[in-house]
């Protein structure tokens, strides 16, 4: 696992998700899609707390707090209305915030530390070391990223990545 490909690849991520989002109104960012799921106020909002996943296996200290995270968190209930939202652009602001943690913790990390045992595995496996729970969760960002490509284009809007 090389630290710097995980920081290239978040930089992919980060730039497109930021792409995806700027012409986007916390309204919009609270519809709902027409064939079930969450929208994009949860999706990015679920980035970011898995950033703070990532954020706490680099030794980093948390921007959000654990209420946060959870309500953003894997198999948490989806945004439903304004009420239930968190503001899109200081997401946003936080997903920022988040680089600088990430890259920190990236930059001090040694071989041995990500063969070790991780803390704990999103897909329950035993063996998971922090490089693999890394490379797994720069990968559901990815993931999730392309989700806000897809809601630009459900909203109307032009795509970004071309």
């Amino acid at each position: 696992m090389n630290p710097e490909t995980l920081k290239i690849q978040l930089g992919y991520t980060h730039w497109i998700l930021l792409k995806n989002c700027e012409d986007i109104s916390q309204e919009d960012s609270l519809n709902r899609p027409p064939d079930g799921g969450n929208c994009l106020n949860w999706i990015v909002g679920h980035i970011v707390a898995s950033r703070h996943h990532m954020m706490s296996v680099l030794d980093q200290k948390p921007i959000w707090s654990e209420d946060e995270i959870k309500r953003f968190d894997r198999k948490s209930p989806p945004v439903t209305g304004p009420t239930d939202a968190k503001s899109i652009s200081e997401m946003l602001e936080t997903h920022e915030a988040t680089m600088g943690k990430i890259h920190e913790g990236l930059d001090r990390i040694t071989p041995e530390q990500l063969a070790a045992k991780a803390p704990f595995s999103p897909t329950n496996n035993e063996n998971e070391t922090i490089g693999s729970l890394l490379a797994g969760l720069v990968f559901h960002e990815a993931y999730h990223t392309g989700q806000s490509s897809y809601w630009r284009r459900v909203m109307g809007k032009a795509s970004v990545v071309k």
